[in-house]
């Protein structure tokens, strides 16, 4: 028996009249009563469909209409990006919203029944009513760099010298400052041919270290083709400590000259006869006393080898006794000839007519380094033994440097500052964080549109797409990247697109023609992102007026519009 409770016992008895007895009994009574709920198991929802199975008990509902639509949604509210549900009603709610408005709602059918409806002709609406927007190019825009950082790892650029500057493709101003990443790889494009351009470690046109015109500044670590004027400059950046080998070698000794000549062409030579020869040391002809290196690398036996010590023609009376015509004696050992030599006067009976002897007055070892300290061409340099014993020449020293600079060879003004940064931490742009998305904006701010053409550049996962172009497709829905080399038409009816002789800037368009480029407007076409990749949508160059100038925005270039190229009816995509 269900206990029951009333109200009219917790008031004072004076209270407890008939009529508060009554009140209480239709109102609160009704909610301080014991609940009599009874627990049920079953499922309730839809019947079939994926999921469901025959053997399920479901609960039985009251009437047709709830076992028929309970639970399903009728309309359904979402967020501006379609990624969440704010609300939703039911179908028989829907119902019972109309019938609460005085709506007939006996038949369902005529309920709904409409005399327009939606179709869906499953085409791009923008192309067949916004056709005068859209242009036909061949080649396609412009490709807009993307990369995880502001600094690409790899870049190009394309350089258009003027009269007192350079402008750079992608980089606003002239003459500007550019940034490369230690590691990197970059590619200088360049057609001004009779005008080298180079880099190098101190600017100015005659490329010399300044205060020392006997080193160039353009034996840059890294740069292949410095100097082209025609062609491609590459630079591939080392690291700070790329030449430490040669920073951490050991300096042993002061040197005065350097010498490539043999050892026989300086011992027991006339002074005279030999300045005459040879214009003395690397133009120094005081040489007595003078220390010096030898730089050749002779190794033959004997005479050939330019190591035997010779006797100074004449030096003995005729027949002297114990004496042999033109004594020789050889130096065998690297140790010795690749030493330090010292470059003595000795003069004949008269005090006259001074000759050359070298002494050996100090051994070096493999790789260690001395200074020269004179010379015209030698001065101020290092040179180090190998650890084949041969000494060789210290390359200029540039890995370390933080700035280098571009300098035209025949402008003393047209040059620039390259600026070199630490790799620190650089991300790598995950091409599966792109892929599937409906929208996506680049860590370097380049805002993904259907029809934009961008080259990935830098660290890219996976590394298949790094330095490639794709088409981004799918931009609203689910971004797809169509690669650019899979858009090929080797149809016999598709008329290539060619190019005539110095029309547009270098590297703008392939020279002279341009393979899988059609240059007939296609006005019915399909997507380029079609998996199937058929015929019409490898040939689709449709592109809207935003890319191409938003492409321009993006490479600090002035958008080409040719009306010429422009849709003059509506386009079936």
């Amino acid at each position: 028996m269900a206990i029951q409770r009333r109200t009219l016992d917790l008031l004072p008895e004076i209270f407890r009249t008939k009529p508060n007895e009554k009140f209480l009994n239709a109102t609160l009574d009704q909610l301080v009563q014991p609940s009599q709920l009874q627990k049920i198991d079953g499922y309730i929802g839809r019947k079939v469909g994926l999921g469901v199975s025959a053997a399920d008990s479901y609960l039985l509902e009251p009437d047709v209409e709830r076992a028929t639509y309970q639970l399903e949604p009728g309309i359904c509210y979402k967020t501006v990006d379609g990624q969440f549900t704010e609300d939703l009603i039911t179908y028989p709610g829907l119902i019972d919203a109309l019938t609460v408005r005085s709506a007939n709602t006996t038949r369902h059918d005529r309920l709904f029944t409409s005399e327009y409806y939606t179709w869906d002709p499953f085409i791009d609406f923008d192309k067949l009513i916004n056709f005068s927007q859209y242009y036909w190019l061949p080649s396609g825009p412009p490709s807009v760099d993307v990369s995880s950082t502001e600094i690409s790892l790899t870049d190009e650029y394309t350089i258009t010298r003027n009269t007192n500057s350079y402008t750079f493709s992608d980089i606003a101003g002239d003459n500007p400052v550019l940034t490369v990443i230690r590691g990197g790889n970059y590619k200088f494009i360049v057609n001004q041919t009779g005008n080298p351009i180079y880099i190098q470690t101190t600017p100015g046109a005659a490329g010399y270290v300044t205060g020392q015109p006997n080193q160039s500044a353009r034996d840059v670590l890294g740069v292949s083709n410095n100097g082209e004027d025609n062609g491609i400059v590459e630079f591939l950046v080392p690291t700070a400590g790329a030449q430490n080998f040669y920073l951490n070698m050991p300096m042993v000794s002061n040197v005065d000259l350097v010498t490539n000549l043999r050892f026989d062409q300086i011992n027991n030579r006339l002074v005279s006869e030999f300045n005459d020869e040879h214009n003395g040391i690397d133009s120094i002809t005081d040489l007595k006393n003078r220390t010096l290196i030898f730089t050749n690398s002779n190794t033959g036996p004997k005479e050939d080898s330019g190591w035997q010590i010779q006797g100074r023609f004449d030096e003995y009376n005729f027949d002297a006794n114990d004496t042999v015509f033109d004594p020789a004696e050889e130096i065998t050992l690297k140790s010795d000839r690749y030493s330090v030599w010292r470059i003595e006067y000795v003069y004949d009976a008269a005090g006259q007519n001074p000759f050359m002897v070298l002494r050996n007055i100090k051994s070096i070892n493999n790789l260690t380094k001395v200074h020269v300290q004179y010379g015209t061409t030698h001065n101020n340099m290092y040179f180090y033994k190998t650890a084949e014993g041969f000494f060789e020449q210290q390359p200029l020293i540039s890995a370390i440097n933080d700035v280098l600079y571009y300098q035209d060879a025949n402008n003393e003004n047209n040059f620039g500052i390259i600026r070199i940064v630490d790799e620190v931490n650089q991300l790598e742009l995950n091409i599966n964080d792109i892929i599937g998305r409906k929208t996506y904006t680049s860590p370097t701010g380049v805002v993904f549109t259907n029809g934009l053409k961008v080259q990935f550049r830098g660290r890219t996962l996976p590394n298949s797409y790094q330095d490639n172009s794709y088409y981004v497709e799918g931009v609203g829905s689910s971004i797809k990247l169509v690669d650019i080399r899979d858009l090929k038409t080797p149809e016999t009816y598709t008329v290539s697109e060619t190019v005539p002789f110095d029309l547009l800037g270098y590297d703008e368009s392939p020279w002279d023609a341009s393979l899988n480029a059609p240059i007939d407007q296609d006005y019915f076409t399909i997507n380029r992102a079609s998996p199937d990749k058929n015929a019409w949508s490898r040939s689709n160059r449709w592109f809207h007026e935003n890319i191409i100038t938003a492409s321009a925005e993006y490479n600090n270039s002035s958008p080409v519009l040719d009306q010429t190229a422009r849709a003059t009816r509506p386009i079936l995509e």
